[in-house]
């Protein structure tokens, strides 16, 4: 997912302009829109020393089990592991996430690792805190592109400090519309889990196992099993033997004593062997030959399907979650141009398959476009059923299982956002309280050193 993102680049093709001494602005907000940190981004694109500066500074300031999204966050977690932050990060707990509405561009194994419904204790964060803030600073940007960097930042600081303080004043209201949301999810979903658990005969321990497995069954598409690994190079081995033979009409041994002559070649062709549990040297044309070579080719059709099955798979989780209510419209262009991206890597899957499915003996069905793309649920892909696993039988896979484990973990989540809400409204109420004893206190003490200026206050 992360070639999706300019962001996650190489570094040489992020160059600005040398005209701009600054590219724009790296900031940080919390989960209330509050500005924490800000740094120029100077003569260059969304460089990793950026963020690696930011999370620097506030694993300094705040204490274990953080969690920090960002739009690429799954790519990010591995520099930040391999800088010299990375000790720093694990002994404190910080755990990185993708926002839910860069989450949905990202492919669903990614999705699963990263996005905040499947992280504990993230409650109704949405991570995209950040976004709230450049729709709105955006203008900025017409006032301090001719500015010196002293009236740039100024402006800047001004800005921000104006808009900390806008959500200091609407914090409450902030607070209690989240309180009311978290309630009615809690209420609203319960009630819909609850009738769907009793026709499905399901509990809350399935819904975790369901998650479960398809985390393995998408980390299984990736690699085809060990043991077939070890058939390709070997067949691919006397296939060149025999290619050479009827080429240039050769004797069998002297292409063998050839090839064998090649650095390292009886030394993996005898390891091969070994691992195989192959005691004689296989002969082109022979019975051990003949069976390998269909194994092979088996072998590649379904590397090629298990390919297209997972492009089609994830591709049919992302147009379902078109359809769920709550889906506004940013949301379903984000995924739109998500599966639009998604569609060249599924035609290059598709040719590959037509390739493969016609090499075998016999031939198995060719698809179409038009029959990919006219899939709307997993039972209706009858190309699954010919894969190395039944996808279609497994309980996870059935819309209304996934529509109840979705729900199961909002449930959750609405649960932690109550958990935090009850914290965050007591410190709320708190700083109120002491900020109105520290006032009262300063004009006592201003009416007997300074008598004017406290009658003022």
């Amino acid at each position: 997912c992360v070639d999706h993102w300019h962001n996650t680049s190489p570094e040489q093709r992020k160059c600005m302009f040398a005209v701009f001494d600054e590219s724009g602005i790296f900031i940080a907000a919390c989960r209330h829109q509050f500005i924490l940190l800000a740094c120029d981004m100077v003569k260059s694109g969304e460089l990793a020393k950026y963020p690696l500066a930011i999370i620097d500074h506030l694993l300094k300031v705040y204490s274990k089990n953080g969690g920090i999204a960002y739009d690429i966050g799954c790519a990010f977690s591995k520099t930040l592991g391999n800088s010299s932050l990375g000790p720093c990060t694990h002994e404190l707990g910080l755990r990185m996430m993708v926002g839910a509405f860069h989450g949905h561009a990202h492919n669903q194994r990614c999705q699963i690792d990263w996005h905040p419904m499947y992280i504990d204790g993230t409650g109704h964060t949405e991570g995209e805190g950040c976004e709230h803030v450049f729709s709105s600073s955006n203008e900025l940007a017409h006032s301090t592109q001719h500015a010196s960097p002293f009236h740039r930042h100024q402006a800047i600081e001004q800005y921000f400090s104006f808009w900390d303080e806008d959500k200091y004043a609407a914090l409450s209201t902030f607070l209690c519309n989240h309180y009311q949301e978290a309630l009615t999810a809690i209420y609203t979903l319960t009630t819909e889990l609850s009738a769907l658990e009793g026709v499905l005969d399901l509990t809350d321990a399935d819904f975790i196992r369901f998650h479960e497995q398809e985390c393995s069954y998408l980390d299984g598409l990736k690699e085809p099993p060990c043991e077939k690994l070890l058939i390709m190079p070997l067949w691919k081995f006397m296939s060149e033997v025999f290619r050479k033979c009827m080429s240039h009409s050769t004797k069998l041994g002297s292409v063998l004593r050839s090839l064998f002559q090649a650095p390292n070649a009886e030394a993996m062709a005898s390891h091969l062997e070994i691992q195989l549990g192959i005691e004689k040297r296989w002969e082109v044309g022979s019975e051990n030959y003949n069976h390998f070579r269909e194994e092979a080719s088996l072998l590649n059709y379904c590397t090629a399907l298990d390919e297209l099955e997972r492009l089609v798979v994830v591709c049919l989780f992302e147009l379902s979650k078109l359809s769920l209510s709550g889906t506004g419209y940013k949301l379903h262009q984000q995924i739109g141009k998500a599966l639009q991206q998604r569609s060249e890597a599924m035609r290059n899957a598709l040719n590959q398959y037509n390739t493969q499915a016609a090499a075998l003996i016999p031939p198995r069905p060719q698809l179409t476009w038009k029959d990919i793309v006219e899939y709307s649920f997993l039972g209706e892909f009858d190309l699954l059923r010919q894969s190395r696993s039944d996808v279609c039988t497994l309980d996870w896979t059935k819309p209304t299982h996934r529509e109840a484990t979705v729900k199961h973990f909002k449930i959750q989540c609405a649960h932690e956002e109550i958990q935090r809400l009850n914290i965050e409204i007591r410190q709320l109420r708190t700083a109120i309280h002491d900020e109105e004893v520290k006032v009262n206190t300063t004009i006592d003490t201003l009416l007997i050193s300074d008598q004017l200026v406290g009658l003022e206050l």
